[in-house]
């Protein structure tokens, strides 16, 4: 089934991660519908009127990349598969330099293995979190496994004579060298820091200081830029840290092309309203002249007549057709292609605001559960409908896998919510406590609560989702899972 996950990115955005797996069993599509609700209160001013489509679109991202192979850290340490493909890729290469393919193949497997990096370093963490604790025995496991990574990986500069250090292929190999070892130094940071949950003793937190600057002292004697330094802002460290990290990661991304559904039968409908406009005002010029004659007081005031009745008509169906097909059709159709041009996939989106009484009785019955009490009744909500279908090609995808190694696609989407704080009150209220025999002024912070409930589904299950955006006029403060009915 689809997995998801919802983080603050920003003040003013939160970010949607599905992950649209890719079918192992011998079908042609695969298809995933999700539906998500954002019930905003009434207070906010936000409705079709004030909040179109356009403006919708406008304020979302949308990115779509392959998913990251999966490699645990022992996996990796093992077999070094990742960087034995790497090691190939360099040996085709420093024989024939020149060859477009071979350089392909050579980014492909060096952004690749620094993705599988980070990704292997991030699940130790948390499989160590997981623990509630990490002795030194644990944590002295941890560091050789990485040691045992980036050395294999470092070994392999210079390692062919034919190799072009100096070229872009050096460079892009420092720079992936680079990104490693920043990522070392941040996961296990984390870990001494504590941010994971993970209680260290003092010997696996002296094994950790040791591995981070070794990390530190490695940069350095490279001479890479990525250091770190107390009482700065450390402006640089971080545009670097962020260009390093779409350096790499831009391997997996996939190419979308965009386009409006339901064009042709849109202009079909628009066609089909100026015809019968001019056919109504045809009628009324036959009628007239037929009754009146041809050059009459009459006819020349049924002419103008119905010239003015024809084109409000016009306007009235155009406007009828096009509001019935945002029912009917969607409103974006986007084509996913991999790299080599080969099409594996199709999403499609709707937009729209959904009435109370509209709303299927899962989701109703989801939001009234989670509703207080003291609201039932109070207040009235907007009622904003995100649709998404996905369309996987599983049967193509799997003969283009041979190359591109993953479990599915990633589909992130970013919604900014600055639009919803305008007509929200002030971020900090005073609030009165009686202390002491005195009433006392206490500063208290004002927030609004949107509920977005998450519906996911196809032709074999479903399932339910429901979080809680907690908001202010300076932004998004927390955003909490709500328990509740599952439908």
């Amino acid at each position: 089934m689809i997995e998801e996950n919802v983080n603050i990115h920003g003040r003013f955005q939160f970010e949607l991660k599905q992950v649209f797996p890719f079918s192992r069993r011998n079908r042609r599509y695969d298809a995933y519908n999700v539906d998500t609700y954002l019930f905003l209160p009434a207070s906010l001013h936000t409705n079709e009127d004030t909040y179109p489509r356009e403006i919708f679109y406008r304020n979302l991202k949308t990115y779509i990349r392959l998913r990251t192979p999966t490699y645990s850290l022992t996996e990796l340490a093992e077999n070094l598969d990742p960087v034995q493909r790497l090691q190939e890729s360099m040996h085709l290469l420093s024989r024939e330099v020149a060859n477009p393919r071979f350089q392909a193949n050579y980014d492909y497997q060096l952004k690749l293995f620094c993705l599988i990096m980070k990704r292997s370093l991030r699940l130790a963490v948390a499989e160590l979190a997981a623990g509630g604790g990490a002795d030194e025995q644990r944590v002295a496991l941890f560091c050789r496994r990485v040691k045992t990574i980036t050395a294999a990986f470092r070994e392999l500069d210079g390692r062919y004579e034919g190799f072009d250090r100096q070229g872009s292929s050096g460079q892009l190999f420092r720079l992936a060298d680079e990104f490693i070892s920043c990522r070392v130094e941040l996961y296990s940071c984390k870990l001494l820091a504590g941010e994971s949950g993970v209680q260290l003793s003092a010997g696996a937190a002296g094994r950790l200081s040791a591995l981070i600057e070794a990390e530190t002292g490695y940069r350095r004697k490279r001479g890479y830029p990525s250091q770190a330094e107390v009482g700065t802002n450390n402006e640089s460290f971080l545009y670097r840290q962020a260009m390093l990290k779409k350096t790499v990661s831009n391997v997996l991304y996939l190419e979308t092309r965009k386009q409006q559904a339901g064009i042709l039968v849109r202009h079909i409908l628009l066609g089909v309203a100026a015809g019968m406009a001019m056919l109504f005002a045809t009628g009324v010029a036959f009628y007239w002249q037929n009754k009146y004659g041809a050059l009459s007081f009459p006819l020349f005031l049924a002419l103008v007549l119905g010239y003015i009745l024809k084109d409000r008509m016009k306007d009235f169906l155009q406007v009828y057709f096009s509001r019935t097909l945002r029912h009917l059709f969607w409103d974006r159709k986007r084509t996913v292609f991999h790299s080599g041009g080969r099409r594996i996939g199709r999403l499609r989106e709707h937009m729209g605001f959904v009435e109370q009484k509209a709303l299927p009785p899962a989701i109703r019955t989801i939001r009234q559960a989670s509703r207080p009490s003291a609201s039932y009744g109070a207040f009235d909500e907007e009622v904003l409908c995100y649709r998404k279908q996905v369309r996987l090609a599983s049967r193509r995808f799997r003969r283009v896998a041979k190359r591109y190694v993953t479990e599915g696609m990633l589909d992130i989407t970013r919604l900014n919510i600055e639009r919803f704080l305008h007509s929200m009150d002030a971020p900090r209220k005073t609030v009165y406590l009686l202390a002491q025999g005195a009433c006392r002024p206490e500063k208290g912070d004002r927030v609004y609560h949107i509920n977005m409930v998450q519906h996911y589904y196809n032709d074999e299950e479903e399932s339910f989702r429901h979080f809680r955006i907690v908001l202010n006029r300076r932004g998004i403060k927390r955003i909490e899972p709500v328990a509740g009915p599952t439908a």
